[in-house]
């Protein structure tokens, strides 16, 4: 691939669709080092981690775009879900409580807001949550973005919305204890 950093952030999106996570990861690492100013590319490298239940390394990922940009939604939300993972569910709530007063209208930022309050045990609120995602998700204009990781909820959740939702926008991992 050229040494463009943009060509090698491709490479790892695709690769990480194809859950390919080590060459993933090579790719979003090259991206870095050749545009190591481009925060989604930090981002990238977070997903790839998630993906690979990686999770104090998507953290760190996830926070070292937080300082090339401390307003990146993607980034936020990605720093939540490791959080999550991490078992810090509070810290993971204020995260994407900030994230969603940012912006309002994203889809899978009330999804990651339910699969929290899920882990909580609050599965009403939960619910709500992940219906206003899907709500949102229907009147986007772009379809529904997220990994391609498969549902596995940690807690039961029998309503279509809720588990359709979580697997869409990728916070449909259980957390590891």
């Amino acid at each position: 691939a050229p040494d463009w950093a943009f060509t090698h952030h491709v490479m790892a999106s695709v690769l990480l669709e194809l859950e390919e996570g080590r060459k993933a990861e090579a790719a979003a690492r090259e991206a870095i080092r050749l545009n190591p100013s481009n925060p989604d590319h930090q981002a990238m490298l977070a997903q790839v981690h998630l993906q690979q239940r990686a999770w104090r390394k998507a953290l760190a990922a996830a926070e070292r775009g937080l300082a090339l940009d401390a307003d990146h939604v993607n980034l936020a939300k990605l720093r939540a879900a490791a959080l999550l993972q991490l078992g810090r569910r509070p810290e993971a709530g204020q995260v994407v409580g900030a994230a969603l007063a940012r912006d309002p209208s994203d889809a899978s930022t009330h999804a990651g807001q339910g699969w929290i309050k899920l882990h909580g045990g609050d599965h009403r609120a939960a619910l709500v949550d992940f219906r206003e995602a899907l709500r949102l998700t229907r009147r986007s204009t772009r379809p529904a973005t997220g990994y391609s990781a498969p549902s596995r909820l940690a807690t039961p959740c029998t309503d279509y919305c809720c588990a359709t939702c979580c697997g869409a926008h990728g916070w449909a991992h259980a957390p590891s204890g």
